[in-house]
């Protein structure tokens, strides 16, 4: 019954009712969405058998300060602990050169050990699955999108044959369609055998660190026995194998907590906590609106509730009744929630980052979302309804039965006012959090990478899944980078194995005086084999001696370019020019080569790295079967694009050219800047809507107020006071509310100081600047909206006002 008279209520003020709705429906719409993303990257478990007790093994080593791979050796050495584990598999991601008839393209794979598919305990959907004994075949099993996307999902696929890196492999089965492969974001296009021919899987070396694995815990052992165990094989293997395992370190932890790569482990958390807390203030700001908005109603309606009352309607009735009102609006909220978080997670969706593989992110709404959807909606109900039925409650009703309007008096007025400013404190500190990670994105582009962005375009490619050897490899890339560069618009060109932030390898090093033995006594360091003229069409400053040029070719002196970290390390205080370098290369062997130019240090993984040393070798001295073109242009970019891409054509027609983009795109859209652009894009959005809530809150109260007070104010100007003393009167009872809110907010935000340095870049929590510009815009704000109801207030006829009343 109560339901029933609560929407007959609500259909007599149906504007009441749509603002109330689309206003809680804009809070809860927002927290659905980003919990969804979080849900999508956290929470949601692979589709595998026994999934909540995946977990991943990953090392950390000299190689890199961050979790990763582990060499297929010691892989099997973990896979044989089991006293804890059930089993565990092996696989990495590659990809590769795909020709089917006419067609040539690339493939994203993951090349997986034997027992990969009975593991996860997967079955297909069409043919079959290999198995622990087809290690080695040329097999290859299609995804589900790959069948349907590239094969028109035919069942007659399975049986025939594909070219993957020039060699013949049969396709014999279609993977389940929930599966998308073993990495989190990564729509997986086919699995292969990981010793397969073709692949140049490196299973025989222990230093080879190139493989994810995930084990499956026995039932009843915990992870911390895990990372136990596990901890004392590594112990074992640095003493049998000290030249490859030393101070080589395990790391254990649950499938979830790995993504999307084992090294943001606390970080991807903790910007999940800060974006779920932020879209958190916005539904408190739409709560506490709504809540005003109930108890002004209330108020309007107290001869209705004593009449209630006087038919023996009981206090808890009565506050059943406003409870159910405010139920019912936070259903409607619920719909319109859902569709704008549709509508959010479809943009979310629509978003492509700056990457070759296909990037895949399920923002689908499963039963976790649900849980947490219908969750919010009833607290949102009891926060909006909770307020105005306690007021209600301790209202004398009696006496209202002789009048029309409200009670009037101090104590409401004091809730509202609390609202208001717990609606003003939020809306500040959403709004420091906003204005911080702006002005951190601002700061990350101003960060000096070692080079310039714009006007610069880029084109991948691999030779090597093409069959070319070192001196077919080397012709190609000297016919390419000439051609290229006589191109209409085109200023440098030049090839390089590593593009920014495109990937890495390491070295040792040593100085020429020093024995390269052990050979753990050294120094690892990353390093890039480029082509002639790379800094130049890159940008990047040479500070000392001179770049690569032409002559640095197999017939004259090795040389290397140092970067100005690595010289610092190697020779402090010395110049760096002349001197001579003993490099130990993954590929075996080791000489020395004279360093003959050194330029600035730039960012090579991430923003907020330490100087990195780094070393570059000549492509003449160094083959490279894959990598880079980058090319320095003023031309239209879709121009270059496309006489770039004809030129890779002319000299191969077979060779698959990706990634091909601005510079600008590749660095600003990858992984490095993205996370700083979405958290601040979602920061700003979140700020503007929990400011304009702010604003209406307010806007809302003082007229509210305004409206209570009109016999006051027509006693007021009746004995003399102007239109100024009403105006000042009334905007003097805002900004000692807005006043009270910003001094708690500005509280808040520096208490919360300590967790956003954790997440915002480049700039100090405690930043003057930000705590001043969005403390004036709010005070601006609040301003304008004390000022429209106030002037309104003021204009009122004394002598109509007392005649009304």
């Amino acid at each position: 019954m109560a339901f029933g008279y609560a929407l007959r209520a609500l259909r007599r003020n149906p504007v009441f009712a749509v603002v109330a709705a689309l206003t809680l429906g804009l809070g809860i719409g927002v927290n659905t969405a980003i919990f969804s993303s979080v849900n999508a990257m956290l929470f949601r478990p692979m589709p595998v058998q026994g999934a909540n007790r995946l977990v991943v093994l990953a090392v950390q080593d000299k190689e890199a300060e961050f979790a990763h791979g582990l060499s297929y050796l010691d892989f099997l050495d973990y896979r044989g602990l089991n006293t804890v584990f059930e089993d565990a598999v092996a696989f990495t991601t590659t990809v590769a050169n795909f020709h089917r008839g006419s067609v040539t393209d690339r493939l994203w794979l993951e090349a997986v050990s034997g027992n990969y598919f009975p593991m996860l305990g997967l079955n297909a959907a069409q043919g079959r699955l290999f198995g622990p004994t087809e290690e080695r075949s040329p097999e290859l099993v299609l995804s589900y999108a790959c069948w349907k996307d590239r094969f028109g999902g035919d069942p007659s696929v399975v049986g025939s044959s594909v070219r993957l890196n020039g060699h013949d492999f049969v396709i014999v089965g279609v993977a389940p369609e929930i599966y998308h492969g073993g990495v989190s974001y990564i729509d997986t296009e086919g699995f292969v055998p990981l010793k397969a021919d073709g692949l140049g899987m490196n299973t025989d070396r222990r230093d080879s660190h190139g493989f994810r694995v995930l084990a499956r815990l026995k039932k009843g052992v915990s992870l911390r026995e895990a990372r136990a165990a596990a901890v004392v094989l590594a112990a074992s293997l640095e003493k049998q194998y000290s030249a490859t395992n030393a101070g080589v370190h395990i790391v254990a932890m649950r499938e979830t907590d790995s993504r999307p790569e084992p090294q943001f482990e606390e970080s991807v958390p903790l910007l999940a906590g800060s974006a779920m807390a932020l879209v958190a203030m916005l539904l408190l700001i739409a709560c506490a609106n709504i809540a005003n908005l109930l108890l002004a109603r209330a108020s309007g309606r107290t001869r209705e509730l004593a009449i209630r009352a006087a038919l023996g309607a009981s206090r808890v009735q009565l506050i059943r009744l406003l409870l159910t009102e405010s139920l019912l609006l936070a259903l409607l909220g619920l719909g319109a929630g859902l569709l704008l978080a549709t509508w959010i997670t479809g943009y979310f969706a629509s978003i492509r980052p700056s990457v070759d593989f296909h990037f895949r992110m399920d923002y689908s709404f499963d039963w976790r979302v649900l849980l947490f959807t219908m969750g919010v909606t009833l607290l949102t109900s009891l926060v909006c309804g909770l307020f105005p039925a306690l007021r209600v409650a301790s209202w004398d009703l009696n006496p209202m039965l002789k009048q029309a309007s409200g009670p009037f008096g101090s104590a409401k007025r004091r809730l509202s006012s609390l609202l208001v400013i717990a609606q003003v404190a939020v809306s500040l500190l959403m709004l420091i959090c906003t204005g911080l990670f702006v002005r951190g994105l601002q700061q990350a582009g101003r960060v000096d990478l070692g080079y310039q962005l714009p006007d610069r375009e880029v084109f991948s490619f691999n030779l090597q899944h093409q069959n070319y050897d070192a001196a077919k490899s080397q012709a190609f890339l000297q016919r390419l980078v000439e051609r290229v560069g006589q191109l209409p618009h085109v200023h440098e060109v030049a090839f390089a194995r590593f593009l920014p932030f495109g990937g890495f390898s390491s070295a040792t090093i040593y100085r020429h005086d020093e024995l390269p033995v052990p050979s753990r006594s050294g120094q690892s360091v990353m390093w890039n084999v480029v082509g002639p003229d790379y800094f130049r069409a890159l940008g990047a400053g040479v500070v000392q001696g001179r770049e690569f040029s032409a002559h640095d070719d197999a017939r004259s002196k090795p040389v290397v370019v140092v970067n100005q970290a690595l010289a610092n390390r190697i020779w402090p205080g010395q110049p760096a020019l002349g001197q001579r370098l003993r490099i130990n290369l993954p590929s075996g062997g080791g000489e020395e080569r004279e360093v003959v130019g050194v330029v600035k240090t730039g960012k090579y993984f991430s923003l907020t790295e330490e100087p990195r040393p780094w070393f570059y070798l000549p492509l003449a001295q160094h083959s490279a079967t894959w990598g880079g073109l980058v090319v320095h242009s003023d031309g239209p970019q879709a121009a270059i694009f496309s006489e770039v891409r004809e030129e890779f054509r002319k000299l191969d027609p077979e060779l698959p050219v990706f990634e091909v983009m601005t510079l600008d795109h590749l660095v600003k859209d990858g992984y490095v800047f993205g996370p700083f652009r979405m958290g601040a894009q979602a920061a700003a959005a979140s700020g503007m809507v929990g400011l304009l809530l702010a604003a209406i809150g307010i806007y809302g109260v003082i007229s509210y107020s305004a409206t209570e007070r009109t016999r006051e104010i027509a006693i007021r100007m009746g004995l003399g006071a102007g239109r100024w003393d009403v105006l000042a009167m009334i905007m003097r009872q805002g900004m000692i509310l807005i006043g009270a809110g910003v001094g708690i907010g500005l509280a808040a935000a520096y208490a919360l100081s300590s967790v956003l340095r954790k997440v915002i870049f480049g700039i100090s929590p405690n930043d003057a600047l930000t705590f001043v510009s969005v403390t004036a815009a709010l005070v601006l704000v609040g301003l304008l909206a004390c000022y429209l109801p106030s002037r309104r207030a003021a204009s009122v006829d004394p002598m109509v006002a007392l005649r009304l009343d």
